[in-house]
């Protein structure tokens, strides 16, 4: 079974989001991050999303990145990811952004579901 815990809606953007925190875990476990981005754009740029979080080896652990939407002309163009993680307690699963946009829209949708379940 699997809750969701955070939701986050970006439609329409237009310039880069820099680093978001999107869910700080108190006890910590396994979660899915499920991403959707959509680039509407004539100029050719590139919009890509990567994800971070801390697990009990490492801080900083990983960052996984969905693949770069690169828009062409009068284009349309989407990309998804979904992803499972474990995250230490009290620690935070973020969102970067990579590229450098010149002037995209584009959408980013984020779920972020707790994971339950028996433990082996």
């Amino acid at each position: 079974m699997s809750k969701v815990v955070a939701k986050k809606w970006l439609p329409n953007q237009t310039a880069a989001l820099g680093h978001t925190d999107l869910f700080t875990s108190s006890e910590g476990g396994d979660y899915r991050i499920s991403a959707y981005l959509a680039v509407d754009d004539t100029s050719g740029s590139s919009v890509a999303f990567i994800f971070g979080w801390v697990d009990e080896y490492r801080d900083e652990f990983g960052l996984v990145s969905g693949a770069a939407v690169t828009a062409n002309p009068a284009s349309y163009k989407a990309s998804d990811v979904s992803i499972v993680v474990h995250v230490k307690p009290n620690s935070t699963i973020y969102l970067d952004e990579s590229g450098t946009p010149t002037t995209p829209k584009y959408s980013l949708y984020v779920t972020i579901e707790e994971l339950s379940g028996p433990q082996f």
